[in-house]
């Protein structure tokens, strides 16, 4: 009598771990494409997004209760913003980070960024700054404007080149 309880009770503990649903309340996955958009809980991590990929977001970045969550065929993205900065953080499908894109306008960009810019281009406007920081490495994107051209330069360690420019016909 005492196997056949302990056997089902195994085998009730085993079924029910892996069969668990989300909360009612909680919104099932919107799909676009290949990605999947999770929306953001302010209680618990999103349902679906591997732990480690949540642990080290909130290691990194605090509590931050406006993020949202995406699935990618790569893994998973996190998406907020904080104090004027709109992060991308992107984690593999183990939860590892991979890399985390800052954009923000040119006054949240280190002064000698700037300098450096506005040496070469000094008429130019910067209209728009992305950060890319993957493996220790930090990658300057600088979106610039005069007139009716604007171009995106590329800033890495001690490099400045133009890397797209356009024209308003």
């Amino acid at each position: 009598m005492k196997k056949t309880i302990t056997g089902l009770l195994a085998i009730f503990a085993l079924t029910t771990g892996h069969t668990q649903t989300p909360p009612e309340n909680e919104p099932p996955p919107l799909t676009a494409g290949n990605t999947a958009y999770y929306a953001p809980h302010n209680t618990t991590p999103t349902h679906g997004i591997e732990v480690r990929a949540v642990r080290n977001f909130y290691n990194t970045y605090g509590d931050n209760s406006n993020e949202s969550w995406y699935a990618t065929n790569y893994g998973f993205r996190a998406k907020f913003k904080q104090n004027g900065v709109t992060f991308i953080a992107d984690y593999n499908k183990k939860g590892s980070w991979i890399g985390t894109i800052k954009t923000y306008t040119q006054d949240k960009l280190p002064k000698e960024i700037r300098e450096r810019v506005r040496q070469t281009y000094y008429d130019h406007q910067i209209t728009l700054v992305q950060e890319v920081n993957q493996n220790k490495q930090v990658i300057y994107l600088v979106s610039i404007a005069e007139n009716d051209s604007w171009m995106v330069l590329r800033l890495e360690g001690d490099d400045m080149e133009p890397i797209a420019s356009y024209r308003k016909n």
